[in-house]
């Protein structure tokens, strides 16, 4: 780079040596010629006057033009040269054959510098994509996990979800059967299904000898569902065959245990080997497109009528009032017991048989700890200085218990009044929760619902209560 910027600035210094070098030239050529035509007129005026000459005065300026016209000379080569290392320059061209070498090299290791940086970037560029790869490959690990599992049982996930007989034509110049085969890909995989049938198709205990093809073969895709096609060719004498089975009252039944469909091998990776696809033993010639359906809606039907058969209650406590008290009888120096008292509102259904109801039975969850519920004293059972609780929401709520030995056909609603005494003191409420079961006049029991202490209120009816009491007490005292 020096020696090409070296090369830029010597025609500039060249060409202000030559504009110096010209007015040189000219202010010498002028000096000379003053001097000649000094001497010229010194002569004539010598020869003209017969003045004495002046030898010196003659000799001198002869000397001056002599000077003037060397110098001249020499400047006049002088340019000649600059010019030529002008043109030189201006053509760029190598004074030596080193310095053409040196810029010939200087020029390649530029080149060079330029395809390091170009490979530099290329491969930068290569291994950002190569991690974006590996972090897709990473991403989609466990599917290929999942396609080496199903390569080496592809029929496990290819399945024949049925063979359908679906009509015939004996009539027809070359009289057939069509078979439709319904086929699952559950694999991930696409998947095709050979064009060849192995084997043959037995009705009546006889082999069905026509040839036979598939007439439809679609390629399936991962998790599609697709229908083969099989004509199966008659001779004169299987017609009279399917004749007379067909005209059976349960139809013909066509054995399929001895046919061979095939899954094509893949040859993509990962790879598996051509496999023989599970054919359903028979099917019957009267079965129709839809009697699997058909035969799924019967099942339900009789399902369903089993279980009207039997009691099927179920039920949802739409809300709990509750409210805790010390219980004294219990409680020690090192121990705090309480008494849990709850109004529950409850929701039953019944789905089946008509039942009645023996009891329902309450359970309290506190954390690992099951305590059973009992139904609250009746009024008339209260003992003097017991507190009534089943007093406070009765006159508001009706007394799901008292329907109990009425027919449960369909639904009810009403209230529970229960207690749960001895509960021991736990700082942690929020672990509570109840659970509530309804029995039948059988013995059998029935799990309504769970609700947490979360969704506890408290009794309204028992501060109603207790605000009316301190009413008639200020009344009475004020």
């Amino acid at each position: 780079m020096a020696k090409s910027k070296d090369l830029i600035k010597r025609p500039a210094k060249w060409f202000a040596l030559e504009t110096f070098g010209n007015g040189i030239y000219d202010l010498i050529g002028l000096f000379w010629r003053s001097a000649i035509m000094t001497t010229a007129l010194a002569l004539v005026v010598r020869f003209a006057s017969a003045i004495p000459p002046d030898v010196r005065l003659i000799a001198g300026m002869f000397m001056v033009a002599l000077v003037f016209l060397t110098l001249q000379l020499v400047i006049h080569r002088w340019r000649k040269r600059v010019r030529r290392v002008i043109e030189v320059s201006e053509n760029k061209t190598p004074v030596t054959e080193d310095e053409k070498s040196i810029e010939a090299l200087t020029a390649k290791i530029e080149g060079s510098n330029q395809q390091i940086r170009k490979l530099e970037s290329s491969a930068d560029t290569l291994q950002r994509c190569i991690s974006s790869r590996d972090a897709e490959l990473a991403q989609y690990a466990w599917l290929h996990d999942m396609a080496d599992i199903q390569a080496q049982d592809i029929v496990s996930y290819v399945v024949v979800e049925q063979v359908r007989f679906c009509y015939h034509d004996l009539t027809a110049p070359i009289p057939f059967i069509i078979f439709g085969v319904d086929i699952h890909n559950k694999s991930v995989f696409d998947v095709t299904i050979e064009n060849t049938i192995e084997g043959y198709i037995e009705l009546a205990g006889e082999r069905l000898l026509g040839d036979k093809e598939l007439i439809h073969n679609p390629k399936i895709s991962p998790s599609g569902k697709e229908s083969l096609t099989i004509k199966q060719r008659l001779s004169s004498v299987e017609i009279g065959l399917v004749s007379r089975c067909e005209n059976d009252e349960l139809g013909a039944f066509y054995y399929f245990d001895k046919v061979v469909i095939r899954v094509a091998a893949r040859t993509e990776f990962p790879q598996f080997e051509r496999a023989s696809l599970k054919l359903p033993q028979y099917i019957g010639s009267k079965d129709t497109l839809f009697s699997t359906e058909i035969a799924s809606l019967k099942a339900q039907l009789e399902e369903e009528k089993a279980k009207r058969t039997k009691p099927d209650i179920t039920g949802k406590i739409k809300g709990v009032y509750s409210e805790w008290w010390a219980n004294g009888k219990l409680s020690d120096s090192k121990h705090v017991y309480f008494d849990y008292h709850f109004i529950i509102n409850v929701y039953l259904a019944n789905h089946g048989a008509v039942a009645t109801i023996e009891q329902f039975k309450l359970i309290l969850k506190v954390g690992e700890r099951s305590y059973d519920g009992e139904r609250e004293t009746d009024n008339h059972d209260v003992k003097e200085g017991e507190m009534n609780w089943r007093a406070w929401g009765a006159g508001e709520l009706d007394d799901l218990e008292k329907s109990n030995d009425a027919p449960l056909a369909h639904t009810r609603n009403g209230s529970l009044w229960f207690v749960v005494t001895g509960v021991l003191n736990t700082e942690d409420r929020a672990q509570m929760e109840l659970e509530l079961y309804v029995i039948d006049k059988d013995g059998s029991s029935y799990t309504l619902d769970t609700l947490p202490q979360s969704q506890w209120q408290s009794n309204p009816f028992l501060k109603k209560a207790r605000m009316e009491e301190a009413r008639a007490r200020m009344q009475r005292e004020f």
